[in-house]
């Protein structure tokens, strides 16, 4: 793994780290990571394709809610996002091997 692929991890790890602690709001933290994640160019497919399966439980929690015109926070809601960014932070923190 590069040094930039590695850079790139870190500041998705920055980025939950922030949304845990209040600091960026779930839209922020979705755009963040995708961001990100497209910027990977070394990961294999079978990574990004989990990355893309938690990430996407986000966004669609996000979505939903505003298409309900409602904040993301009622309890199904925190419990998808939390199991969400748990399995995210996971996996980030596993790496990948190139």
């Amino acid at each position: 793994m590069t040094e930039r692929e590695e850079r790139q991890l870190k500041a998705m790890l920055e980025q939950l780290r922030l949304f845990q602690h209040g600091e960026v709001d779930l839209w922020s933290l979705i755009a963040s990571l995708e961001s990100l994640m497209n910027a990977l160019e070394e990961a294999p497919e079978p990574w990004l394709s989990d990355f893309r399966k938690h990430w996407g439980v986000l966004e669609e929690v996000y979505a939903v809610a505003v298409d309900e015109e409602r904040p993301p926070d009622d309890p199904d809601d925190r419990r998808l996002i939390a199991k969400a960014t748990s399995a995210l932070q996971s996996q980030i923190e596993s790496g990948y091997a190139p």
